[in-house]
């Protein structure tokens, strides 16, 4: 996770870097949130979760910007729940759901001069890189493959003007990731800066 994490901030240090010396023909988007469990399989044992993202997004026509991103979403084991699953008394460690998604949006802006905001709408496909770390009770330890499944989502939210280079943005979406026998499916729920 301290790789992941690093990873993105050298990201972002680098993209803001870039978007300061251009013309503005792309735009940086780093933003951090709650993730929360849907499918019943997820939220059956694992905790609400956590999230950060870093994108970049490219002027395609004049409301409309295509967004590459990667983001990061962790959830915690809840360890009654997988002990009742797996019957036992023990202490369970670890199962904690961890995926690396990355990923293209379509993003539209409407258009509202006199407001103070600006809703938009957007939505997207991507590779999903899911990992489980190992799980232990007793004397026995589970272990899981990493597995590449392919995802979409869709959402909205609405972004506010901080300065005249920056905006802070709110927004919720939808993701399916296509697990499976069941797809893993969870909402999460972003607070970040556009610059």
């Amino acid at each position: 996770m301290k790789k992941i994490a690093v990873t993105l901030s050298i990201l972002l240090i680098f993209a803001v870097g870039a978007s300061a010396q251009m013309s503005k023909p792309f735009t940086v988007y780093a933003g951090a949130g709650l993730s929360l469990p849907m499918s019943d399989g997820l939220k059956a044992v694992q905790n609400t979760g956590f999230h950060g993202s870093v994108g970049v997004g490219f002027n395609a026509m004049p409301m409309l910007q295509i967004v590459g991103k990667i983001e990061y979403h962790s959830f915690s084991a809840d360890q009654a729940e997988y002990s009742l699953a797996l019957g036992t008394t023990e202490d369970v460690k670890g199962g904690t759901f961890a995926p690396l998604m990355f990923g293209v949006d379509g993003r539209y802006a409407f258009s509202l001069p006199a407001a103070p905001f600006a809703p938009y709408a957007f939505g997207g496909i991507g590779l999903a890189r899911i990992s489980w770390s190992d799980i232990s009770y007793g004397t026995t330890t589970l272990t899981f493959e990493d597995q590449t499944k392919m995802y979409f989502n869709v959402g909205a939210g609405v972004e506010f003007d901080i300065t005249p280079a920056a905006s802070l943005f709110v927004q919720g979406r939808y993701v399916n990731i296509a697990t499976e026998g069941e797809a893993t499916t969870m909402i999460p729920f972003t607070v970040g800066v556009k610059f």
